[in-house]
This record gives C-alpha cells, structure tokens and sequence, in this order.
C-alpha cells in the first residue's frame, strides 16, 4: 500500500486502508441508470450529479467501519 511506503513501513496498517478506501471506491463504484433517473426526475434531490452521490454514498460507507 502506499501510505505503507509513504511512512517507510513493511507492513499495511488498518488506518492505510481507511486512508485510501475513497480513492478506490470512487474508481470502481457505478451508478445505474435507474439511480440517475431519480437524480435527474427530482429537481429537489439533494445531490445533482453522479459524483455527488457517489461521495455520499463512499462517506456512509466509510463512516459505518470501525477501525479496529
């Protein structure tokens, strides 16, 4: 991992994960099409874009893990 690298460890701390787990999901989450719908159907949705609920979607994840 390379905040492992980054602070010159051999090994990969829970914390490592927790730093880059948004970066990750961001790459390999996908919205479908009936989601966008919504998003676009409701002009009082609280996120506009896909990006934005995406962002939402990786902080509730994030937020609900607990380090051990």
């Amino acid at each position: 991992m390379i905040e492992a690298v980054w602070h010159r460890r051999a090994y990969v701390l829970p914390q490592d994960v927790y730093e880059v787990a948004a970066d990750v999901l961001r790459s390999r989450l996908i919205v479908n099409d009936a989601s966008l719908y919504l998003l676009l159907d409701n002009e009082n949705a609280p996120y506009k874009t896909e990006t934005e609920l995406i962002n939402h979607l990786i902080k509730e994840l994030l937020e609900g893990v607990a380090l051990p």
